[in-house]
């Protein structure tokens, strides 16, 4: 029974067509379907990798212009500050350098304290800028009220900044401040 059947050579041939298509069929399934489909998505991959590198190459660039910019302006207004500020020293030092001390014009003031009996035990400029002088001493309350009175008649020249600490003792302890207001 084990009969082995003969081919003719048409069929052998026939068979073989058969076979090496079945191959094809199978190779072109199994293997070069999912190597094209991976192509496509990795070509299409590529492309939109290339047009995101090509946007953020120009996003980095417009930042960069951007930040020039923005670092240019910063320094043109950081030396037009420096000018303004080195012109405005300029200005305040002729200023200054025109204008008398607080303590030059102090004769007033000791006269008036003489005048009305009081005696000064502390003289200092408090802040120079604004020609602010601290007075300490003592008197009476009539000297001391008059006092006041006679710096507030002079206001083209003196203003009392009203700042008056008394202590009561023998005598009458105060601490004020003045202005000169021509400085």
């Amino acid at each position: 029974m084990n009969k082995r059947i003969a081919l003719k050579p048409r069929e052998k041939i026939l068979g073989f067509i058969c076979g090496v298509l079945a191959f094809i069929v199978c190779c072109h399934i199994f293997l070069i379907q999912p190597i094209e489909q991976q192509h496509s998505l990795t070509s299409t991959l590529l492309a939109q990798l290339q047009e995101d590198k090509a946007i953020s190459k120009d996003s980095y660039t417009q930042a960069l212009h951007t930040t020039n910019a923005i670092q240019s302006e910063q320094t043109q207004t950081l030396t037009e500050l420096t000018q303004s500020n080195a012109l405005l020293h300029s200005i305040l030092h002729q200023i200054y350098a025109t204008q008398s001390n607080a303590f030059d014009n102090l004769d007033t003031l000791l006269n008036l304290s003489h005048n009305n009996h009081l005696a000064l035990t502390h003289i200092q400029i408090a802040n120079e800028e604004l020609g602010i002088i601290s007075l300490r001493g003592s008197g009476t309350f009539g000297g001391i009220a008059q006092f006041l009175h006679d710096i507030q008649t002079l206001h083209n020249q003196y203003i009392s900044l009203d700042f008056i600490h008394i202590d009561l003792k023998d005598r009458l302890e105060f601490e004020l401040l003045i202005q000169d207001m021509r400085i």
